[in-house]
């Protein structure tokens, strides 16, 4: 007998691949056990960590253009914008220049994060 689904939850990764913007859906299942009654929820991926994520790839490329190439952040979104059409906000990326900092400083890189 299959356990009846409750309800789901839906999260998504913006990232890139061959240079082109793409969003991958995670979806995961939340269903009651009908032996002991407690509430079962699948896990989503590292990079889904939220509702909308951005992968791993436009992060590199995000901080190689706001810190190797000194490009401010405000200009790198719209950049990102006008090249991927992917529209984001200044504090993510200013976000992830200080994640990729912290790590710097203590030897641990995410593979999230660099």
């Amino acid at each position: 007998m299959r356990t009846p689904l409750l309800q789901h939850e839906i999260r998504q990764v913006i990232d890139l691949k061959k240079g082109k913007r793409f969003v991958s859906e995670y979806r995961a299942e939340m269903k009651l056990c009908p032996q002991c009654g407690s509430m079962n929820h699948s896990g989503f991926p590292e990079e889904a960590q939220a509702y909308v994520s951005y992968g791993s790839e436009i992060k590199r490329i995000a901080l190689y253009f706001t810190i190797f190439q000194l490009i401010p952040v405000a200009r790198t979104r719209a950049i990102l914008e006008h090249l991927y059409g992917i529209r984001m906000s200044t504090g993510n990326l200013h976000r992830w220049s200080v994640q990729a900092s912290q790590s710097l400083k203590t030897g641990k890189t995410k593979p999230n994060v660099l």
